[in-house]
């Protein structure tokens, strides 16, 4: 009896069928090889780069995709695009060199493929980033950006937020007060990233990341009024919240870093600095999605003007939608006088002496308001009220102030007695809607530093 046939009475028998079946399919994928080995570089940096350049377009109604060049070697599966730009009315993306590696080409043949699911297969090379964000007008800068799917690491090399902008023309562009970030990064890493989840749009978890020698700087325009119109600023837990997606961060660190605060009253002037220096930062389990009694930790520490070593210990649960939050710290002896850098400018006031000991305090934030204590050890205080307008010390006025202030209203020393007593301070203030969590944090302790040193 002779083999089944296949289409009829004239098709090809079942197994004579399979056998011309696998030799076609050989022959297409030989052919295919062939044409990839010998073309592929002129048909992908041609019909592929236009076709993946439409497709983008299709898929990003009122966004752009150029791709200058694009080749492929098929021995190393590496595909590499060069002068690489990503337009779209809000936001420009600029790549000098892009490398991926793990990229089957049989994956490039395919009229449909999901960018996500090739990057999270695939090694990731990217040179000289740029990226403007036109309505905020900032923008991000990276020199070198690696990844590897396979080893769920991200590095990043020379990495900066910064304005499209000077400071200048920033403040200008608005009526009311705003604050300038900067933010350098020399190296930061991210290990045990879930690169699937994160590329689907699922969620964001690491296992780590760590910042290596940051420098921060925050720059406010206290020149200008504060908008009244604007809806009250989140704190950290508001902010987790409103995330769309589910974050998990196991621990974060910062190594020597540097932070500074600058802002000035009038326009034109040199702003007055508050720096950290050695800065040394631990978060562990931030999170937006976890159960109920999960914590946020934090650690920090870092040298105040370069002089004292401030401490300081947070912790926040996690679910409440509350503002709840316990801090503590302390700050260690130091020439206070070092601190005339910021106050001469933006307090109009100079210590012309203080000899800081130790100031330890600890406070708990419930449902917005902060209360607790604070202690100073302190000795020799004296100030010198400054003229609002020039800075400068002198003048009948500003003596007679300096005068009554130092004799009457503040306490020029702070030392334990014989039993050990000495001031306290304490520490009492409720969330105003312009604050924003660091500016709580410190007017909070702002309210314990006064209430030890003035009568």
């Amino acid at each position: 009896m002779g083999e089944p046939a296949i289409g009829g009475r004239r098709g090809l028998p079942r197994r004579r069928w399979a056998v011309y079946a696998a030799a076609s399919l050989a022959a297409v994928a030989l052919v295919s090889t062939l044409v990839v080995l010998l073309f592929g570089k002129s048909i992908l940096d041609g019909p592929g780069k236009r076709m993946l350049e439409r497709a983008y377009g299709r898929a990003h109604a009122g966004s752009e995709l150029r791709i200058g060049g694009l080749e492929y070697s098929p021995d190393a599966d590496r595909l590499v695009a060069t002068s690489v730009t990503l337009e779209s009315p809000d936001t420009k993306l600029a790549i000098e060199r892009l490398t991926l590696t793990g990229v089957r080409w049989e994956t490039l043949l395919r009229r449909a493929w999901s960018p996500a699911a090739l990057l999270a297969r695939t090694d990731l090379d990217a040179t000289r980033i740029d990226v403007e964000f036109h309505r905020s007008r900032y923008g991000i800068a990276c020199e070198r950006l690696r990844t590897s799917a396979r080893d769920s690491v991200l590095l990043a090399e020379t990495f900066e937020l910064r304005t499209l902008a000077g400071d200048e023309d920033f403040f200008s562009a608005r009526d009311f007060r705003r604050t300038r970030y900067l933010l350098v990064v020399p190296e930061f890493r991210v290990l045990g990233l879930a690169y699937d989840e994160m590329l689907r749009g699922r969620s964001n978890r690491a296992r780590s990341v760590r910042f290596s020698r940051p420098v921060f700087d925050a720059y406010v325009n206290r020149d200008k009024p504060s908008d009244p119109g604007r809806p009250p600023r989140r704190m950290v837990h508001e902010m987790l919240a409103a995330l769309p997606q589910p974050l998990q961060v196991d621990s974060i660190a910062v190594v020597d870093g540097a932070v500074s605060y600058r802002d000035r009253v009038i326009a034109g002037d040199t702003p007055g600095v508050l720096s950290f220096a050695n800065v040394g930062l631990s978060v562990a389990g931030l999170a937006n999605r976890t159960g109920d009694g999960d914590t946020i930790r934090l650690g920090a520490q870092g040298a105040l003007m370069g002089a004292g070593v401030l401490k300081i210990r947070m912790s926040m649960p996690v679910a409440e939608p509350d503002f709840l939050l316990s801090y503590s710290g302390s700050l260690g002896a130091m020439d206070a006088t070092c601190l005339n850098e910021y106050l001469d400018v933006s307090v109009r006031t100079r210590l012309n002496s203080c000899q800081v000991d130790d100031v330890a305090f600890a406070i708990e934030v419930v449902d917005g308001r902060a209360e607790g204590s604070m202690t100073a050890s302190y000795r020799n205080l004296e100030i010198a009220r400054l003229d609002e307008q020039t800075g400068e010390s002198g003048g009948l006025k500003n003596s007679v102030v300096s005068f009554l202030a130092n004799v009457f209203k503040i306490r020029s020393d702070n030392t334990a007695d014989a039993q050990g007593a000495m001031k306290v301070g304490k520490v009492g203030y409720s969330r105003k809607s312009d604050d924003s969590f660091y500016y709580f944090i410190w007017r909070a302790l702002k309210t314990g530093i006064l209430d030890v040193v003035c009568y």
